[in-house]
């Protein structure tokens, strides 16, 4: 009896060393050592305001690097503390460095120190000269020592206008700098100083201080310091300053894929032909009551026609939905003008903004059905960019209803009135419904990672934050933004909204931060190289740049030049958002050079209790050492697999760590308790 309750005692321990090991949570380890690494040190100008209200110059050191293999991950230190914003264009700036250079945003780690003599640094005047010395980097190119720069980048590659430019050029000039890069249209500034005046009356003496602004040629003060001052407009003219070489870009030739130029022809022709047959109902009322507004409808029918002669569909697609819109509203006012009496009229005109509106909210409600049905579909660059063009337009024609009541009723004001509104809605929900049919419909294009989408779309966010904090303490107009709805949409996994909103906020505070300084007109230029090169290398890699190339062709139809920079801005942020969303693979073919640091990243993963039913880590590690003179780097590869543990599983399981290691304590525990179990029956 005794040997029985020893056998029984070996086997409960073994039980209860099996079941404690499956309760206590193993850890895992996972260590990235990276091949190379590469810094540049910078000397780059920031500005403090003291109590005054004056604004001084002052030298911040920025050590950029990049380290090999990496993530796509930006690692930011700063001494003193860094407000939010720099960290946001610092992201952005490895954003668009990557791009220009060719290079997946993943394919290194990225690093940014910066050490101010600021109480706090902040700004994203800095972020030029950042991107352009991590395009330096990623194409192995030196920068030079005697070369600074101020200027923050923009989506599009294009150095955007700052603040505070003469008193950095002062600070860069002490530090013993030569040449000092500021933003296209920045020569000539405005710089506050301060002027005391003594008055003597009777026996006192009036002392009065005053803050000014001063015109200040930047270019000739430069040359009072022995700095040379030259203008740069976009990320490309700043590498060549920074690093005395030219950097070389293909030129790209971007196109419509042919199912998208068939659509769109299709669009205009019916459109088109809608016009012409209400056209003819009512041109000899208009050209006898209107005929200003005949000879507008005629107008965008002409410039339809020759746009799509010239190829520029979207172009063409927009001046036929104006041409339409018009002319609905025309044949409203004709039916109204038979009315006869004014009071039938109006209640003719009232009737009719009551139909359109209607028929606008049936549209809108066909919309919403079928928009739920995009989310159910794995989402391509093509499907994503259509739903995109489907949903702003919904967002329009939905903005347009709710404001209609905010309008006087006159129904002589083309354009202004509550029946022109209501019609504008009604087309607009007929564009928004054409557009998500086509997305559900299109089969083409890359799928896009939804994981690195939000990613990319966060990063968008936060810079346009960064944009309006920066152009709000400066006194400028904004351009509001909701940051929680957009953030709640992206928890939502609703990304087809959320990129609209961020693109539209982002394009419109960077127009704005060009209006407040005055520099659109001379970087206009450059934001459409910029928009076009990024379009090219969107198509470069496969992807179908639709919403790019529509608003770069529509841009060059516009005479005003902020709306050009919002069109352009705009296409180069859903450019830059494609581009890092879709998996991609570079191996930069890098020589291991001598390392001066080494930095290691340790992860630690808690895993779940391993059960017969449970799931595991197996990290396997393979480490392989290069020995030069003086140097010794391992490198050191990682590979994390998921393996489903069953019982017919385990003899797979045997080779690996955690299964040894379980091995080890089962037999221990087995040997114990034969021991109690021995020692027992003897008894």
């Amino acid at each position: 009896m005794s040997r029985y309750y020893g056998r029984v005692l070996a086997l409960l321990m073994v039980s209860i060393i099996i079941t404690s090991l499956s309760i206590i949570p193993t850890l895992a380890t996972e260590v990235h050592t990276y091949k190379f690494m590469k810094f540049v040190r910078l000397k780059v100008p920031a500005v403090y305001i003291s109590e005054e209200g004056i604004m001084y110059g002052v030298s911040t050191e920025f050590v950029i690097g990049i380290g090999w293999p990496g993530e796509g991950t930006t690692y930011f230190s700063a001494e003193p503390l860094t407000q939010i914003d720099m960290q946001a264009a610092s992201r952005i700036a490895v954003m668009i460095a990557s791009t220009y250079a060719g290079v997946p945003l993943n394919t290194y780690d990225y690093f940014i120190k910066v050490k101010s003599k600021s109480e706090v640094v902040g700004g994203p005047s800095g972020s030029g000269i950042t991107a352009t010395a991590f395009l330096a980097l990623l194409t192995n190119t030196e920068i030079l020592s005697n070369v600074s720069m101020t200027g923050m980048i923009e989506p599009d590659g294009t150095i955007g206008p700052v603040g505070g430019i003469t008193e950095k050029l002062r600070a860069m000039a002490r530090e013993g700098i030569k040449v000092f890069l500021i933003p296209k249209g920045q020569s000539i500034v405005k710089e506050f100083k301060k002027y005391v005046e003594n008055k003597t009356v009777g026996n006192t003496i009036i002392i009065t201080e005053r803050i000014i602004p001063v015109k200040v040629n930047v270019t000739e003060l430069g040359r009072k310091l022995g700095v040379k001052v030259i203008e740069v407009g976009n990320i490309v003219e700043a590498y060549k300053y920074l690093t005395g070489k030219e950097l070389k870009l293909p030129r790209y030739i971007y196109t419509y894929p042919p199912w998208l130029i068939k659509w769109l022809s299709n669009l205009i022709n019916e459109t088109l032909s809608i016009v012409k047959r209400n056209l003819t109902n009512i041109r000899n009322v208009l050209s006898d009551q209107a005929p200003e507004l005949l000879k507008e409808i005629e107008s965008h029918v002409t410039n339809a026609k020759k746009l799509i002669g010239e190829k520029d569909y979207y172009s063409a697609a927009s001046e036929a939905f104006i041409s339409a819109i018009l002319t609905s509203y025309a044949s409203s006012f004709v039916k109204a003008l038979s009315g006869g009496s004014l009071n039938k009229v109006i209640e003719i005109l009232r009737s009719e903004v009551n139909r359109y509106v209607e028929l606008a909210k049936k549209v809108l409600d066909e919309y919403n059905e079928l928009f739920l049905k995009l989310y159910e579909h794995d989402l391509t660059d093509t499907k994503l960019q259509l739903a995109i063009a489907a949903y702003i337009r919904y967002r329009e024609a939905n903005k347009t209803l709710t404001t209609i009541r905010n309008y006087s009723f006159y129904p002589l004001s083309v354009g202004k009135d509550a029946l022109y509104m209501a019609i504008y809605a009604y087309w607009r929900a007929k564009s928004a419904i054409n557009f998500l049919k086509l997305a559900l419909n299109v089969n083409e294009g890359k799928e896009l990672n939804r994981e690195v989408l939000v990613k990319g779309i966060n990063t968008l966010l936060h810079f346009t934050m960064s944009v309006k904090a920066y152009l709000e303490s400066l006194g400028g107009e904004t351009y509001p933004i909701d940051y929680k709805e957009i953030t709640t949409l992206l928890d939502e996994g609703k990304v087809i909204e959320a990129s609209s909103l961020v693109i539209e906020v982002l394009a419109n505070n960077v127009a704005l931060m060009h209006a407040y300084f005055n520099t659109q007109e001379k970087l206009a230029p450059y934001a459409e190289e910029g928009a076009k090169i990024l379009a090219g290398r969107a198509q470069e890699l496969g992807l179908t740049p639709i919403l790019p190339i529509m608003y770069i062709e529509r841009a060059e139809t516009v005479n005003d030049s902020i709306a050009r920079i919002i069109l352009y801005e705009s296409s180069s942020a859903y450019s830059l958002l494609l581009m890092n969303s879709i998996s991609r693979t570079y191996n930069p073919g890098i020589t291991v050079n001598p390392l001066t640091k080494t930095i290691t990243k340790t992860k630690t993963v808690t895993l779940p209790p391993i059960t017969s039913t449970e799931t595991i880590i197996r990290t396997k590690i393979e480490t392989t050492t290069y020995t030069k003179p003086g140097l010794t780097i391992t490198k050191t590869y990682t590979e994390t697999r998921t393996i489903s543990v069953a019982p017919s599983l385990v003899k797979q399981l045997v080779g690996t760590g955690v299964i040894a290691i379980l091995f080890i304590i089962f037999a221990a525990g087995l040997a114990i308790g034969a021991l109690i179990g021995y020692s027992v029956s003897k008894k």
